[in-house]
């Protein structure tokens, strides 16, 4: 079946009052299509020029084929060509209001079957009108699709998300890959790839350059052998362009999970990758109708990104690292981050659903979710039939005051009910519900929408579909916006970021704007905060759309406090330390993390705490226990006729204060008939 769908988006600089989500499940692909207001200051899905290509798919043996369908809101022209020099594919052709048309391209001309070669297969989409398009690499046992982002979408930073591979390496050891396509001439484009390429051209880490020409693409792979160090996964590898370049990531065939290749089965997985500036902090997480659980994929473009899933443990990553998490059908999750990341997320191998769940028809597959801050208010869909499916369904997730207001096909979602008579709504996390709703007793070739009667509310799109041995799923119908995020830290619930007393933090607009106004007077992109307080900025883009944001500094300055500074002792002497209530850790000098420690030996002894932020302090103070010599006298043993003799003091081990000369000698006998005359420090006369 296939899907066209139609949106729009209030004003972003509004506040979001309610927020929408949609994710639409299908059983073949759902072509949708969203407006941009009249202003043009977002961007998304819908366009008039278009940059793209086809990574390598996984079988040519069987029925293969390579397609693109657009859809548009108004009847329209269009044209086709691949390469640098603008080859056509077939002329001028015509899409019709809300009636997808379906091309099929020749794949030995524009697949990409290489690794690390320039080539010319860029293709080129150019309309009179807007439009979508969505690229399809099929074959009878593997396929995926993909939304194709305009150029006025695409951007210059990126970071490729692909999928770990699986024991069995793929036809010539190729797996992982990642596709650039250019959209101008001269683009100079910096590479850096998170684990060694295809025959070891390029190492994990290294970063290598390429000159590409508008219409020439390039395909990444990474080394996949058995046996071969270095292999492995590509997602998190780093591209870097002073031009704008459209990346596609994925996977050759991917098995997920991958560690059971006897019984799993793999499929093609290909997506468009939106540029960084579009990522955000907040997701929210839809299950995939029936499968058993689902798989997510956090990457992060900056160190010390925490992550935070509710009802998990936080997580913190580093710049290009990510975290795979696994969610049962019935684990509906909002994500949030301190600073921007991307999610993908993936249906897993058929092995891996129990045989209630999809029933053996279900296939790998990746979407790319979108942030909270990208979202849209209204959809139109049209289905129309296809070969090899026989089902799709629709899921939306809406906040819980939104229920009465949430419309499909001009009916109320609140009279509606499910296959088993229910109503549709669950309990979605923070206060939201979601639906899942099967349409396979819909109507072919009818128009079909969904929307929200709150002017502020907005609803995110995705797809997907189980075939027979065959699954794809990509996003659909969703902004790529300049986002103006100061971020915030997962400790509180409102914009807040957090600062130890002591450190300083920066402020990053977005190099991505062009025009900064902070209310602290600066005019630059970045400024660096080390009071608490409120920081606003405002900002414009190359087209001059205006976005605001601040963030409230909150400054926590623990302090600790042991008391003393110097304390002095003879032996035998012990101090008790107290690192001070109200911290949830203590690092002891001496190894120790209670919050009190016995100490008897000379020394300097220093604590840092950490309160519940983990802001730290420290405290330190020094410890002298001095030894006791050991006394000797030394006299006469025999005492003849005067009875009287001398007795002199002898110290052992005194070679420290306070045991050097003078020393206050007492002297007394404990036969009281013994008198003491001539005494001094050292000796008596008795």
């Amino acid at each position: 079946m296939y899907f066209a769908l139609a949106g729009n988006r209030n004003n972003k600089n509004e506040p979001m009052k309610q927020l929408i989500i949609l994710t639409a499940f299908l059983f073949f692909p759902v072509w949708f299509f969203a407006q941009v207001p009249a202003n043009d200051c977002h961007t998304s899905t819908e366009g008039t020029d278009f940059w793209f290509g086809f990574m390598q798919g996984r079988d040519l043996k069987n029925i293969h084929f390579l397609e693109i369908v657009v859809t548009a809101r108004e009847a329209t022209t269009f044209t086709i060509t691949y390469g640098p020099g603008e080859t056509e594919f077939g002329g001028i052709r015509q899409v019709g209001s809300d009636v997808p048309t379906r091309i099929v391209i020749p794949w030995e001309l524009v697949e990409h079957f290489t690794s690390e070669i320039i080539e010319n297969k860029g293709i080129h989409l150019k309309s009179v009108k807007p439009v979508n398009v969505y690229a399809l690499n099929w074959d009878q046992n593997s396929n995926d699709v993909a939304v194709i982002y305009p150029i006025k979408s695409l951007g210059t930073e990126y970071y490729a998300m692909c999928y770990t591979p699986s024991a069995i390496p793929t036809d010539n050891g190729k797996n992982t890959e990642f596709l650039i396509v250019a959209t101008e001439d001269e683009t100079k484009i910096k590479i850096t790839p998170s684990v060694n390429t295809h025959e070891n051209r390029h190492l994990k880490g290294n970063t290598y350059e390429i000159n590409l020409n508008r219409g020439q693409s390039y395909q990444v792979q990474s080394l996949n052998n058995n046996n071969w160090p270095g292999q492995g996964d590509l997602t998190g590898s780093y591209i870097l362009s002073d031009k704008p370049i459209a990346l596609f990531s994925g996977s050759l065939i991917a098995m997920i999970p991958p560690a059971s290749p006897m019984y799993g089965t793999g499929d093609h997985l290909f997506e468009q990758i939106p540029p960084v500036y579009a990522w955000g902090r907040e997701f929210l997480t839809v299950p995939y109708k029936t499968r058993f659980r689902d798989r997510l994929r956090i990457l992060s473009k900056e160190d010390h990104t925490i992550v935070w899933i509710n009802g998990l443990k936080p997580d913190t990553l580093d710049r290009g690292e990510f975290k795979d998490t696994v969610l049962l059908d019935y684990q509906p999750k909002r994500i949030i981050a301190e600073k921007p990341i991307l999610i993908a997320q993936y249906s897993q191998s058929a092995s891996e659903d129990l045989g209630e769940y999809a029933g053996g028809n279900n296939e790998p597959f990746m979407t790319i979710l979108s942030p909270v801050a990208q979202y849209r208010n209204s959809a139109n869909f049209a289905v129309y039939p296809a070969q090899q499916y026989a089902n799709y369904f629709i899921n939306a997730v809406f906040p819980n005051s939104q229920r009465p207001h949430m419309y499909l096909d001009g009916v109320k979602l609140e009279d509606m009910r499910d296959d088993k008579g229910e109503s549709l709504f669950h309990q979605h996390a923070n206060n939201y519900s979601f639906i899942q709703y099967h349409f396979d007793t819909l109507a072919q070739n009818k128009i079909h929408n969904i929307w929200t009667d709150d002017p502020d509310g907005g609803f995110y799109a995705y797809s997907y579909s189980y075939g027979l041995q065959e699954s794809f799923g990509y996003g659909v119908a969703f902004n790529l916006d300049n986002l103006l995020d100061l971020g915030s830290s997962i400790n509180f619930q409102m914009d807040t970021l957090l600062l130890c007393y002591g450190d300083t933090i920066t402020l990053d607009a977005g190099w991505w704007f062009k025009e900064f106004e902070w209310n602290t007077g600066d005019t630059t992109q970045i400024i660096a905060v080390a009071d608490s307080g409120w920081y606003s900025v405002q900002v414009k883009d190359a087209k001059g759309c205006p976005q605001e944001d601040s963030v409230y500094v909150f400054l926590s300055k623990p302090v600790a406090d042991l008391i003393y500074d110097n304390v002095e002792g003879c032996q035998p002497f012990s101090l008790n330390l107290d690192g001070g209530e109200k911290f949830r850790k203590y690092y002891w000098s001496n190894g120790e993390r209670t919050r009190r420690i016995t100490v008897d030996t000379t020394g300097v002894y220093s604590v840092i705490v950490e309160n519940r932020y983990g802001c730290q302090a420290s405290d330190s103070m020094r410890l002298t226990v001095f030894p006791t010599p050991k006394i000797n006298l030394l006299a006469d043993n025999t005492i003849c006729d005067t009875l009287e003799a001398d007795i002199e003091v002898k110290l052992s081990y005194f070679n420290s204060l306070p045991w050097d000369l003078p020393l206050e000698t007492k002297w007394y006998a404990e036969n009281q008939n013994v008198t003491l005359s001539d005494t001094t420090e050292t000796t008596v006369h008795i």
